[in-house]
């Protein structure tokens, strides 16, 4: 079983199946995306990809942050370093590749973020995954899915989709 099932599953009860005995890598993604530019008669999804960083209002440094660099005042430089020790677990780092098909009907997403592909700490209980979501999942147009992610990334997106294991 591999990564192309998906593509020909007819059921969300396929999905389940095939979603628990796959993993992904960034090699198979890579796979698929040069499949759909190259053999659409093979193959035919088109390709988008998006990626989305959302870093916290509070943690964008200020003027007075940086000027604590320079100026060495203690109580304001840690201020400013802590802000930029809480950038990497507070921001959102998140990707999306999307496969569909000329008129929307058929649509793959597989999507991500930086605490997903994490080994440890992971919400998932079998670590380092992606998530997946298609139009036998959710009662939901392509575009609109793509539409939510783009806009509030991972947040926009139904739980109703699959974990895939990820191989770094």
């Amino acid at each position: 079983m591999d990564l192309v099932d998906l593509f020909e599953a007819d059921s969300k009860k396929d999905l389940r199946r095939i979603t628990s005995r796959i993993a992904i890598s960034k090699a198979d993604l890579i796979s698929l995306v040069r499949l759909s530019q190259e053999s659409f008669d093979i193959f035919p999804y088109h390709y988008a990809f998006k990626r989305r960083e959302n870093i916290p209002s509070d943690l964008n440094l200020a003027e007075r942050n940086l000027a604590a660099f320079e100026s060495g005042n203690p109580h304001e430089l840690r201020k400013a370093l802590n802000k930029l020790w809480q950038l990497p677990i507070a921001s959102e780092r998140a990707a999306a590749h999307l496969f569909y098909t000329a008129r929307h009907s058929y649509w793959h997403l597989f999507y991500f973020d930086t605490r997903d592909r994490a080994s440890n700490s992971n919400h998932w209980v079998e670590g380092s995954h992606i998530h997946y979501l298609s139009h036998l999942c959710v009662n939901r147009g392509c575009q609109d899915v793509w539409t939510s992610f783009c806009k509030d990334g991972k947040k926009g997106l139904e739980k109703s989709g699959f974990h895939i294991r990820f191989q770094p």
